[in-house]
């Protein structure tokens, strides 16, 4: 928290505009809704992991979860940074037009 209060609350030059939504964090929140019930349903329906694992099911679970949530993060940054990227290359195939 306080190094986001660092960068956007102190810094003098505010030539940068900040998006609190982006494309990338869009597509990760419906992700993790839609990811959220369908590991839901999977668990409650057709998985028998605390049969198999008795109280070590939870801990599977768990970290199941966790590794499609980061997975999710990992897909909406890249998304963010493929655009980010696709918009400097199109800056610099202007800038050098105008060169030319």
């Amino acid at each position: 928290g306080v190094s986001v209060l660092y960068y956007f609350g102190l810094k003098k030059d505010r030539t940068r505009r900040y998006r609190f939504f982006s494309a990338g964090s869009i597509l990760a929140t419906a992700l993790f809704i839609l990811g959220g019930y369908s590991l839901k349903i999977y668990f409650e329906n057709f998985s028998n992991y605390n049969v198999l694992f008795g109280s070590l099911g939870s801990l599977i679970i768990l970290l199941v979860w966790l590794y499609y949530n980061s997975f999710i993060i990992l897909i909406g940054f890249e998304l963010n940074a493929s655009i980010r990227r696709s918009k400097n290359v199109t800056k610099a195939r202007n800038r050098r037009l105008y060169e030319i």
